[in-house]
Order: C-alpha cells, then sequence, then structure tokens
C-alpha cells in the first residue's frame, strides 16, 4: 500500500492541478479497495489513455461516464515511463513504460470529478502539467414513450414491446406491482416483457434501471380473454336430442351456456377447456339435416360461435306421452305429445284419434307437438301421428270421457 508521505509528495510534484481541485479527498488517493455501493449497469466504457511529454490523450473523448457503467482504461506511454494516479477509482498508480499497455478495470460508483496526474517525477520536468479530470455523471433516468399492445388476458403471458429512451442493461419491469415473468432488454430504446397474471382492469408499466432510476406508464389493461373451441363431438345426433357433446377449446368460464340452433342446450360438464352438453331437441324445421350453429357464451359476455357444427339427423317417428291422457267427448282440449321425428318440413302431417283427425297441429320441435283433440263417442281410442309419409300409433292411448251428467231415476 502506498504510504501518506508518497501521496503528498505526488501531491508536491502536481501543486497547481491538485489545489485547484479543492474538493478532493486525500485519503481516497490511498490504495484501499475500491467499493461497489452501485451496482452494474451491465455497460462496459472502454478508454485508452496514452501519455507523452506531458500530457494525456484520451480516446473517446470526453473522458466521463455513467454511474454503474463498468471502466476499462487501457493506458501506456509513447515516449518515456509515465503513470497514472486517480482519486478514488486508480489508488495503486499505474506505471506506463514505454509501449506497454497497462489495463485497469473498476465501476464508477459514485458522481463526481476525480483528478488524475502521473505519480512518475522522473518523466520531466513539465511532469507537474500531466493532469485530468475523470467525470462520473448521474445516468439519464429512463423513459417510456410507447408500448404495445396495450391489453393482455389475466392468464398473463402477453410479450409487450416497450419503447423510449436510457433503458439499462439488467432493467427490470412490473406491471402494476407484479414483476414481469422475463425481461428482454433489446436495447437502450426498447425492452420486451411478458406480462404476469394479474386481475382485470387497468395497470401501469414501470421499468427499474439498476441505478435505480425509474419511469413510469399508464394504460396497460388486463382482460378476460374471449372463450375459443376447437372441436366437436360427436357432430352429428338425433333431432329428438339428448345427445351428449363435448366442445373443446379454451377459456371457458363457470357458467357458460350454449346454444345449438335457437336452442339451450344443458351443460352438464365444465371446466376452462371442456363443455359437455346434452342436446336440444331439433327445432320444427331444423330436423331434414341442415346443420345448425353452436355457440357458447361465457357470463361476461363474450362468445364463440361455431358456424354449422353440429347436424341433427332424423329420428324414425315415435310417440314416448300424450299429455293429459283423457279429456272430454266434445273434445277442444289441447294436448301434448311426446316423442320423436316431429317437423314442420313436411306436409301432410296429422294426428286422428280413434280415426278422427285433431285440429290446430303445432309442432313445436322435433320431439314435442301440440293438438286440438276432436269430438269423439266415449271410450278409449288409439292415437296415430302422421309425418313424411309414415304413420306411428299408440295403442290406446287417449280416453275420452263422458261429461253428461246421468239422470237419476225415481221409484215408485
Amino acid at each position: 500500500m502506498r504510504s501518506l508521505p508518497a501521496i503528498v509528495a505526488v501531491l508536491l510534484l502536481a501543486p497547481l492541478a491538485f489545489a485547484q481541485h479543492e474538493h478532493h479527498d486525500m485519503s481516497l488517493m490511498l490504495d484501499t479497495p475500491v467499493p461497489n455501493a452501485v451496482a452494474s449497469t451491465g455497460v462496459t466504457r472502454t478508454f485508452n489513455v496514452t501519455a507523452k511529454q506531458f500530457t494525456y490523450d484520451i480516446s473517446p473523448s470526453p473522458f466521463r461516464v455513467n454511474i454503474g457503467d463498468t471502466v476499462v482504461i487501457n493506458a501506456t506511454s509513447a515516449d518515456v515511463r509515465h503513470g497514472l494516479l486517480m482519486e478514488r477509482y486508480v489508488t495503486t498508480g499505474m506505471v506506463l513504460d514505454a509501449g506497454k499497455t497497462v489495463t485497469r478495470t473498476f465501476t464508477a460508483d459514485k458522481v463526481g470529478e476525480f483528478l488524475f496526474a502521473c505519480d512518475q517525477s522522473a518523466c520531466g520536468i513539465g511532469h507537474t502539467t500531466m493532469t485530468g479530470t475523470f467525470t462520473v455523471v448521474a445516468a439519464a433516468p429512463p423513459a417510456i414513450t410507447n408500448f404495445q399492445p396495450t391489453t393482455g388476458s389475466t392468464a398473463g403471458g402477453t410479450a409487450v414491446t416497450i419503447t423510449g429512451t436510457n433503458f439499462q442493461t439488467g432493467a427490470t419491469v412490473k406491471f402494476g406491482n407484479v414483476a414481469a415473468t422475463s425481461v428482454n432488454v433489446q436495447s437502450a430504446t426498447s425492452i420486451v416483457a411478458t406480462s404476469p397474471a394479474q386481475s382485470a382492469g387497468a395497470v401501469a408499466i414501470t421499468i427499474a434501471n439498476p441505478d435505480g432510476q425509474s419511469a413510469t406508464a399508464n394504460g396497460f389493461t388486463y382482460v378476460i380473454p374471449a372463450p375459443s373451441a376447437s372441436n366437436v363431438a360427436p357432430p352429428n345426433g338425433p333431432s329428438n336430442g339428448g345427445t351428449a357433446v363435448t366442445i373443446t377449446g379454451a377459456n371457458f368460464q363457470q357458467g357458460a351456456t350454449v346454444t345449438f340452433g335457437a336452442k339451450s342446450a344443458p351443460v352438464t360438464l365444465s371446466n376452462a377447456s371442456t363443455l359437455v352438453v346434452s342436446t336440444p331437441a331439433a327445432v320444427a324445421n331444423e330436423e331434414a339435416g341442415v346443420p345448425v350453429d353452436i355457440r357458447i357464451t361465457n357470463p361476461d359476455g363474450q362468445s364463440v360461435t361455431l358456424t354449422q357444427a353440429f347436424q341433427y339427423t332424423a329420428a324414425p317417428l315415435s310417440i314416448t306421452a300424450i299429455s293429459p291422457g283423457s279429456g272430454p267427448t266434445a273434445g277442444g282440449n289441447t294436448i301434448s305429445i311426446s316423442g320423436a321425428g316431429f317437423t314442420s318440413a313436411l306436409s301432410g302431417a296429422s294426428v286422428k284419434f280413434g280415426g278422427v283427425a285433431g285440429t290446430n297441429l303445432e309442432v313445436l320441435d322435433a320431439a314435442t307437438l301440440i293438438v286440438k283433440v276432436p269430438a269423439h263417442a266415449a271410450g278409449t281410442v288409439d292415437v296415430a301421428v302422421t309425418m313424411g309419409g309414415q304413420t306411428i300409433t299408440a295403442l290406446a292411448a287417449f280416453t275420452y270421457e263422458d261429461s253428461q251428467p246421468r239422470r237419476r231415476t225415481s221409484k215408485r
């Protein structure tokens, strides 16, 4: 370690230069380790210093860096032996022999002007004029001018390109108060950061450089992603409904609703990527094999439509239930018939009660029709449904009840 008298001797050999640098701390000239109170910016600045009687040529110029920069000094002499001693940073003098290069590396950890001088008095009578100043300045703060996209999924994973100025290697990025999952500082003007998962809403984006300076920009909005659908299995089923259909996709929410054409389908299983539904009966004119759209709607109103994704196939004509199963002999009451294969797309449809045609026939869907019962004598009759040239008969399916009160006979 250089002794204090030796340092004083050096100062005495350069009295004018050091006297003018009134604020310097002589203790910093001692051979003490250079502290690293400021984290490195990751930026390396290299300077080539050539000493000659009686000056220093420094390239590039000016001899100035930002705080946190790594500084590399490659120094040599162009003629005789010279030296280089600097406040704070080169406290063990660099001995510069002609034609030989000496390298010193340090982190610029304090803002200020730091005097340097030759500490080899044998270089000549102009030795006292070989001085200069090394300057460390606070780096310009980062600034954000734009970022794209301005929205991203609440699930995170959106790559956001942030443009601006003075971004440093090692900069960090936060969305709101949550750190980005990855940060790629592409240059001093561009950063690509991946958004973390967060709740829906607007947050600010903050960039913090390693030197502690930061910039914030508002306007990034987390949104719940819209649903998407990629597959339907099976893609067809009978018109009377009841087919279990699995819809796969993404971003399905609990409470999502599904429609086949104009009719709602009960959802029996739901998670973010799978919906299992039971197909409704086809509407009255869809049993003829026309494909229908499937629409999935999340509770937040966002939806996706699979165009003509499901095709109803014609089911065999059948009757499964009649309600009510009885009525007055005068007829006129409306009943509902459940079954399969019903359609309004075909002409010549009829419903007969004991051979008498009902009226006001209306096909509600492929599994339901309603009809007004005709008048008929009391008793139980067959009900026959005819559609598209097919007839299905439910035997003894409807009972006509005599609504006339019976006369009482008196005994004499």
